[in-house]
C-alpha cells in the first residue's frame, strides 16, 4: 500500500481517497466502471441506503463517493470520504479511523445472500447508473465526437477504451462477475491512499496499519500514442441542431518528458485559453463557434481540438484550425501573448492550490509519477519557455484524427 499525506490546516474538511490502480485492459473497463457505483451502494454493515445517511449524518455530514478514472495506461476505482476536521467539534470518537472503519465496510463486506452472492437487484441498480451515465455522453453531441475521436485515434492503445463504447459489457455483467471482479481488485490492484487535511503523526500510523495490500506489479501509466496511420478522416451523422468537430493530434510527448511544460505553454498558445489564436480567429474575427478549445491529454501524448460549428461552417473551421497550428509552428503570432499564457497558467496552479481537492489531484498526479515536484518548481519550467522552445515542441505534432459529427440522417 502506497500512502501519501498532505498535512494542511488551512481547510476545515478532511478527505481520505483509496484508490485500486490496474493496467487499463479492454476486457476489465466495464467490470470497474460497475464497481466504482456499487461501492457505495450497500455493503452487509450497512444494508439499506438510510442506513448509510444515518450513520454519515451521525459523524457530522460526512459524505462519501467512488469514482472510476482513467490515467494513461492505468485505470482507477476510487473510494472517497470527506469528514469534518476533528478540532472544529467536540466530538470524543476518532471521527478520521471511524471514517476509514466505514470505508472498509465497503471495501471488504459486501453485502451477500446465504449463498454468499450478490444481491442482483443491486447489481442491476449499478449497471443501469453506469448505464444512464454512458447514455448522456452518447446523447451530448460535443461529449460524443470527443470520445470517438480520441477512440479513434488511439486504437491499439489504451486511449481507445474510452467509456462511452462499453455499452454491451456492462449489460453483460452478473452478480457473480461483478463479485469476481471486486475481489480481484482488492486482492490485485495496487492501492495508493492520500489524506489531505489536519492529520498528526499518531493518526498517520493508525492509517497505515488500516490498509494492507499484497499487490507486486505497478501499473504503467504515462505512454505515447505513436499511430501508424495519420490524418484519418471520419464523419457520422445525427438529429442534432449543429456540427461538432474533434480532432486529434499526436504530440511524441508525454508528462514524463523534460519538455512537457514547453508543450503546455504552445499548447495554451493555440488553443487552451481566450488569448489563443483558436479563440481569437475561429470565434472572434469569424464569428464560427462560441467556444473552441485544444487540450492536452498528457498521460497518453495527444492534443485534442473541440468546437461546435453551423454545419455550413465545417470545412471552413478545420482548415483554420489547420492554419493556426501552423501559425504557433512558425511563431507567427503576437509574441506577447506568450507571457499573458504563462501568467495564466501559473494563476491557474496557485489556484488550485488553494481547493482542497486540487491539492488532492496533484499529489495523486505526483504518487503515480513518482516525483516530488512541486507547484513552484513546475511555475518556474513554465516562466524559462521561450519562443524557439513552443515553435520546436509544436513542430513535431501530427494529425492522427479528425472526426466530425454532422447534422443529418444518422441512418
Amino acid at each position: 500500500m502506497n500512502l501519501k499525506v498532505i498535512k494542511e490546516t488551512k481547510f476545515k474538511n478532511i478527505v481520505i481517497s483509496v484508490r485500486f490502480r490496474s493496467p487499463l485492459h479492454k476486457d476489465s473497463v466495464a467490470p470497474r466502471m460497475v464497481i466504482s457505483d456499487y461501492l457505495t451502494n450497500v455493503c452487509k454493515q450497512y444494508p439499506t441506503k438510510a442506513s448509510i445517511v444515518d450513520k454519515l449524518n451521525a459523524m457530522y455530514g460526512a459524505s462519501i463517493s467512488s469514482n472510476y478514472m482513467t490515467y494513461g495506461d492505468s485505470q482507477v476505482v476510487e473510494l472517497r470520504a470527506r469528514i469534518i476536521d476533528p478540532s472544529y467539534i467536540d466530538y470524543k470518537e476518532d471521527l478520521i479511523m471511524e471514517a476509514i472503519a466505514v470505508m472498509k465496510a465497503f471495501l471488504y463486506e459486501p453485502l451477500v445472500d446465504e449463498n454468499g452472492k450478490l444481491y442482483k437487484n443491486y447489481v442491476d441498480e449499478s449497471i443501469r447508473m453506469t448505464l444512464s451515465k454512458t447514455t448522456r455522453m452518447y446523447d451530448e453531441p460535443s461529449q460524443y465526437a470527443s470520445s470517438k475521436a480520441l477512440h479513434e485515434a488511439g486504437r491499439g492503445y489504451a486511449l481507445a477504451n474510452q467509456v462511452l463504447f462499453f455499452e454491451d459489457e456492462v449489460k453483460n455483467i452478473t452478480p457473480d462477475s461483478l463479485l469476481e471482479a471486486m475481489q480481484s481488485m482488492i486482492q490485485d490492484d495496487v492501492m495508493e491512499v492520500l489524506v489531505i487535511g489536519n492529520v498528526d503523526d499518531s493518526t498517520i500510523e493508525q492509517i497505515k496499519n488500516a490498509f494492507i495490500s499484497d499487490a507486486k506489479i505497478i501499473p504503467a501509466v504515462s505512454y505515447k500514442v505513436d499511430a501508424k496511420r495519420k490524418d484519418n478522416y471520419i464523419e457520422e451523422y445525427r438529429d442534432i441542431s449543429q456540427a461538432y468537430i474533434s480532432m486529434v493530434y499526436q504530440t511524441n510527448i508525454n508528462n514524463l518528458d523534460a519538455s512537457y511544460w514547453k508543450l503546455a505553454v504552445a499548447n495554451a498558445i493555440f488553443g487552451q485559453t481566450p488569448s489563443s489564436l483558436l479563440f481569437r480567429e475561429v470565434r472572434e474575427k469569424h464569428s464560427l463557434a462560441y467556444s473552441i478549445h485544444s487540450g492536452l491529454h498528457p498521460y497518453d501524448g495527444v492534443l485534442s481540438v473541440n468546437v461546435g460549428v453551423n454545419e455550413e461552417n465545417v470545412d471552413k473551421t478545420i482548415t483554420l484550425i489547420k492554419e493556426q497550428l501552423e501559425r504557433v509552428k512558425q511563431g507567427d503570432f503576437d509574441h506577447s501573448i506568450i507571457q499573458v499564457v504563462k501568467d495564466m497558467l501559473a494563476n491557474s496552479f496557485m489556484t488550485q492550490m488553494d481547493d482542497l481537492h486540487g491539492i488532492l489531484n496533484f499529489g495523486y498526479r505526483n504518487m503515480i509519477l513518482a516525483t516530488d515536484v512541486s507547484v513552484e518548481e513546475i511555475i518556474k519550467q513554465i516562466y524559462e519557455v521561450t519562443l524557439e522552445d513552443i515553435k520546436e515542441i509544436m513542430s513535431q505534432i501530427e494529425l492522427l484524427t479528425t472526426f466530425v459529427l454532422r447534422k443529418g440522417d444518422e441512418n
